[in-house]
């Protein structure tokens, strides 16, 4: 017993002694890698601070950050490393194109790009092909908080991206569309943009397949606030405002199987029109308050007639949906 008794009270000796004098227990650290990237500095009055962008990019490795202060810069910027390009303020820190090709172009994994104003893009080439504010051929990226305008071609264009998020973003006067996802663009997030003023706010284009467009704002368009062209399938379509375009609120051609739910139409020309498809409405706001279900008119082409078609909102909104942005 006696030798008993000091085993235990040497066993109790080493175990107070490892504790921390302050009385806090060490926590096991964890054996996953933890990313501690740099930052790269671009423009303000810091000694060594970069004044191009694109030196920046180039001298960054994966996980860094390129930290842009205010000012215009004009350049064309290609982002091939996995890192955040973040600027002071989107209002004051500007990227602009001089009206040729791209403004930013990411071909890399995993990069964010926030707080700018992307401006002068150049001209739209050819059909699928265009210059842009952003330029996204790659996945798991987030464009957030960032200014558009007054790119020639598209604000922000998705090219065989995936599984992107596109937030927060205002996009004004981009001449083809603010936002356009194409060729098996998938799983890609639209949340929270105000787009207005382009020939189509949001517009997806061949292939293009379980993408979300959420709480955007989408108004004062040519041809269509939501637009989908051939083949996009099971895209969910909710709780935006789609407002004031001048010719359809949403345009669907041959794009089945999507979801349009608790939006708002107020004020087009006409709200919706499809043709060769058939989807599913469900709790829209169709511009006045509504006790009956709404018929959606459009057309289904059978062999070789072309035949009016009806599509059903079962349970229409009676109020507006408050959706800011």
């Amino acid at each position: 017993m006696k030798k008993l008794l000091a085993v235990t009270i040497m066993i109790l000796f080493i175990s107070v002694s490892v504790i921390p004098s302050t009385g806090s227990i060490v926590e096991k650290k964890s054996t996953m890698p933890i990313a501690r990237g740099d930052t790269l500095y671009v423009g303000g009055s810091g000694p060594g601070n970069y004044t191009s962008i694109q030196d920046a990019i180039d001298d960054a490795n994966d996980g860094d950050t390129v930290f842009v202060y205010n000012g215009t810069y004009y350049e064309h910027v290609i982002i091939n490393k996995s890192i955040n390009l973040i600027g002071k303020d989107k209002n004051s820190t500007i990227i602009d194109g001089n009206k040729v090709d791209d403004v930013v172009n990411i071909t890399a994994d995993y990069v964010t790009v926030s707080s700018f104003t992307l401006q002068n893009s150049g001209n739209r080439t050819i059909y699928y092909i265009s210059d842009s504010g952003v330029d996204l051929r790659a996945n798991y990226s987030i464009v957030t908080n960032n200014i558009f305008i007054s790119n020639y071609g598209i604000g922000i264009y998705l090219l065989w991206a995936n599984n992107n998020v596109i937030s927060n973003n205002i996009l004004i006067d981009n001449e083809y569309s603010g936002i356009e996802l194409s060729h098996y663009s998938c799983n890609n997030s639209i949340i929270n943009n105000s787009v207005k003023q382009s020939h189509n706010a949001i517009y997806l284009g061949i292939k293009c397949k379980n993408n979300t467009i959420k709480n955007n704002i989408v108004s004062y368009c040519e041809l269509a606030g939501i637009n989908f062209y051939w083949d996009c399938h099971n895209n969910i379509v909710s709780g935006n405002t789609i407002t004031n375009n001048y010719r359809d609120g949403i345009w669907l051609h041959d794009s089945s199987n999507n979801r349009f739910l608790h939006n708002n139409f107020i004020m087009n020309f006409r709200n919706v029109y499809f043709s060769d498809c058939t989807n599913k409405w469900k709790n829209n706001y169709w511009g006045r308050p509504r006790f009956f279900p709404k018929l959606i008119f459009g057309r289904m082409r059978y062999g070789e007639y072309n035949l009016l078609w009806v599509q059903v909102d079962w349970h229409p909104a009676s109020e507006p949906y408050d959706i800011g942005v």
